[in-house]
């Protein structure tokens, strides 16, 4: 029996095009003692896994090349050779881009099945960019009623809940975003209490300053760059930055300028 994978092929340099991956064919091993055959339903694609096509020390090790791309996966049991997960089971974990794969049960998470939640959730908000959010706005950003939180790649997985749990705290909230729908979204759906555009945004500390005139108290950085340039200059004494992401210098060949806006941290204490 077999399935099939995608697999890194090569490291990128810049971004990534259709040759850095390959799809194959791969024969599927006997289900041993304690491993389960599972059936992959939903795969994220998440920004730290271009981090992790480098071949370079990092939080998260490096993707072996002609090996499968690991990442969160939801699945379902098809076969078990275990009593902790019998076939049918929704199950999810770190794991291998493939249709198919058997793997120890014991790398597995199992899912409890409520029609009221779709099952890619578990990829968003109830797994890793939920947790994620959670960590750096209550954990490190320590939000309080009444304080000003800004979030770059508002929209986004991470972001978008990173808001919402700044509103339940009685925050004010401003979402950056790359377009008028993402920020229309932001500011209908998720409760934002206002969001700009950076793509079309000339003057965007001056944005930032006219919608946050009490400073900003908290940002949580998604992308780095000129963005959380914009954003630094308007920080408040003992504003906190959760740094979660860098996207924006994720796909650069070479290193960027800086760090550059250090002055400011440190006036800022």
């Amino acid at each position: 029996m077999t399935t099939k994978q995608i697999v890194l092929a090569k490291r990128p340099a810049g971004i990534p095009d259709k040759d850095a991956f390959r799809i194959e064919e791969t024969d599927l091993p006997a289900v041993g003692d304690g491993q389960v055959l599972v059936k992959s339903l939903y795969y994220s694609v998440d920004p730290y896994m271009r981090g992790r096509m480098n071949d370079k020390k990092s939080y998260a090790p490096p993707f072996k090349l002609d090996e499968p791309i690991i990442g969160g996966i939801v699945g379902e049991v098809i076969e078990s050779n275990t009593p902790e997960l019998k076939p049918g089971f929704i199950v999810t974990g770190r794991l291998p881009w493939k249709e198919q794969f058997v793997i120890d049960a014991a790398s597995l998470k199992e899912i409890e099945k409520d029609d009221a939640v779709p099952l890619s959730a578990h990829l968003g908000v109830l797994g890793m960019p939920g947790l994620t959010a959670y960590v750096g706005m209550v954990l490190i950003g320590r939000p309080a009623k009444g304080e000003t939180v800004v979030i770059s790649g508002a929209a986004g997985a991470v972001g978008s809940a990173a808001g919402q749990i700044a509103k339940i705290f009685g925050c004010r909230v401003i979402g950056i975003a790359g377009s008028d729908e993402k920020c229309k979204v932001l500011t209908d759906e998720f409760g934002f209490d206002a969001a700009i555009n950076y793509k079309t945004e000339k003057q965007l500390s001056k944005a930032i300053e006219t919608l946050c005139p009490n400073g900003v108290d908290i940002y949580f950085d998604n992308v780095g760059g000129e963005i959380s340039d914009a954003v630094i200059e308007n920080l408040n004494f003992h504003a906190r930055i959760p740094l979660c992401g860098q996207i924006s210098m994720y796909n650069s060949d070479k290193p960027e300028t800086g760090p550059r806006q250090f002055p400011i941290l440190l006036t800022k204490s």
